[in-house]
């Protein structure tokens, strides 16, 4: 590419175009079949050929394509999406049957006195909601919370409110397979005893929700992503036992 931002083919010298794109390179080797520039052309084909035959996937471990081209990570996103709707809609009916909102007042355990200290919940980011936020690894933090104490802010992972958790799980019921990961995140945080001392209405929770949450919700990206993966042909289990389950029917049962 030349200083001017043009790409110049070093072929024919032309611009606009490269050695591998260029028309007269191609008229040529048309032209003369059992010339250099042809038995190059068939040989690099036959490379390219190889190597793609070879080609791993890092989502599925398959040979011939890429993680880019996976029917299987393309399809397991739709049912990931699906799965995600649910659950927020789930989250959504926990949260204003236990009166979790903003003005609500949560009593929790302090982590070093072990004596429970009173919170007044005063923001929530409802768009943050998806199903990776509820897991024992998120470090997302939706729901910001005043220590009336020392009136000092902080923000809160989804599992820090184990009352919530607790109401997911109920109304989770005979789903439970398909929402695994939810258990896990709940019973790990089960002994802090965080507890709605002062819910607000659900009248009053409904009201804060948007409309479109659940029309909205999307997994968040990096789940799908290979971080810190030292084995580059294993997807990560914990993606797909989260989020896609072991042994789901491809969205049959959505």
């Amino acid at each position: 590419m030349s200083w001017h931002g043009t790409v110049n083919c070093n072929w024919c010298g032309g611009r606009g175009h490269n050695r591998r794109s260029c028309p007269s390179k191609k008229k040529h080797i048309k032209d003369n079949p059992d010339g250099y520039e042809a038995r190059n052309d068939t040989n690099q084909r036959r490379t390219v050929k190889a190597q793609a035959q070879n080609r791993r996937c890092s989502y599925c471990k398959d040979k011939g394509h890429n993680r880019q081209t996976c029917t299987i990570l393309k399809r397991d996103k739709v049912y990931a999406s699906k799965k995600n709707k649910k659950f927020v809609g789930i989250v959504k009916e926990a949260m204003i049957q236990i009166g979790l909102g903003v003005g609500a007042m949560v009593s929790k355990e302090h982590w070093n006195s072990g004596k429970p200290s009173l919170y007044m919940v005063t923001d929530i980011k409802w768009y943050m909601f998806e199903m990776s936020c509820f897991q024992n690894y998120s470090r997302r933090s939706p729901i910001a919370l005043l220590r009336l104490e020392d009136n000092e802010e902080y923000k809160m992972t989804m599992t820090w409110f184990d009352s919530l958790m607790k109401k997911i799980h109920e109304l989770i019921g005979e789903d439970k397979e398909q929402f695994k990961s939810i258990e896990t995140a709940y019973s790990y945080h089960s002994n802090k005893q965080s507890i709605v001392i002062s819910p607000i209405s659900a009248e009053q929770v409904a009201e804060q929700i948007p409309k479109d949450l659940e029309r909205k919700a999307e997994l968040d990206p990096v789940v799908w992503k290979d971080r810190g993966n030292e084995k580059k042909y294993e997807e990560r289990q914990y993606m797909k036992t989260d989020f896609v389950d072991k042994n789901y029917k491809r969205g049959i049962h959505l």
